[in-house]
């Protein structure tokens, strides 16, 4: 009955330095079958895989290279500004004042800004003329107009609870709100007051409306992390 649980126990000792012998063997072949042999190299699943990778980036940046760029739209202001005869001529398109006003509150509305002999054509767009010397005090009154909104963004804690402050360059392109991270849902409102004052700025301060843009960027006021972008396409109406 001993040399029977010896012999046993014997053979189960063979059968596992066997099965380790054998587990050994396989690992081997599985490391011989991960390798795959080029020429007089060997060259790892890895690695190959590491060369296709780079050779994918590669023919992706090659292609963004010859992608033209996007094209910048501008923003949808509809005014044609020129000299004439010693004076500055506008021609407004009928969506720059909205669908709510008539002809004589247009008319109203342009004589304001200083203009004069203020006509609208049967298709509904506006011509105006102004002196020199008004149409720089006009533009002026636009720009104070942008910097009292963006003032009165600030300050307005009931409309605007989130917003902390609001940055701008020179130009009055590229904003920056520094605000708390929930601002969600005043971006809307803030994007949308900013873009029609700053657009209706640059345009009347000579710059083309192809060329004008607005880009406002909101960072967390705490950590100065972005939260969100939103640019020129975003904000002109579809």
């Amino acid at each position: 009955m001993r040399k029977q649980i010896l012999v046993l126990a014997f053979c189960g000792f063979l059968l596992c330095g066997c099965g380790d012998m054998l587990v050994a063997e396989l690992e081997k072949e599985q490391s011989v079958q991960d390798e795959i042999v080029t020429g007089d190299s060997v060259v790892s699943e890895q690695a190959v895989q590491d060369d296709y990778t780079l050779k994918l980036a590669e023919a992706v940046n090659e292609k963004k290279k010859k992608e033209p760029p996007k094209e910048h739209k501008g923003v949808d202001l509809n005014v044609d500004i020129k000299k004439a005869d010693n004076m500055i001529k506008l021609v407004l398109a009928p969506d720059f004042f909205g669908v709510n006003q008539n002809d004589e509150d247009i008319k109203k509305e342009v004589r304001s800004w200083g203009a004069r002999n203020v006509s609208i054509n049967e298709d509904g767009f506006v011509s105006a003329y102004m002196s020199p010397e008004e149409y720089d005090e006009y533009v002026l009154k636009l720009k104070k107009k942008l910097e009292d909104t963006v003032d009165n963004i600030v300050k307005d804690k009931k409309k605007y609870p989130h917003v902390f402050s609001i940055e701008a360059n020179e130009t009055f392109t590229d904003f920056i709100v520094k605000c708390d991270p929930d601002i969600a849902a005043e971006k809307a409102i803030t994007a949308f007051d900013i873009y029609v004052d700053s657009a209706t700025y640059q345009v009347f301060s000579g710059i083309s409306p192809k060329e004008a843009r607005v880009n406002i960027t909101y960072l967390n006021k705490d950590n100065g992390e972005v939260i969100d972008k939103i640019d020129t396409e975003q904000l002109v109406r579809k």
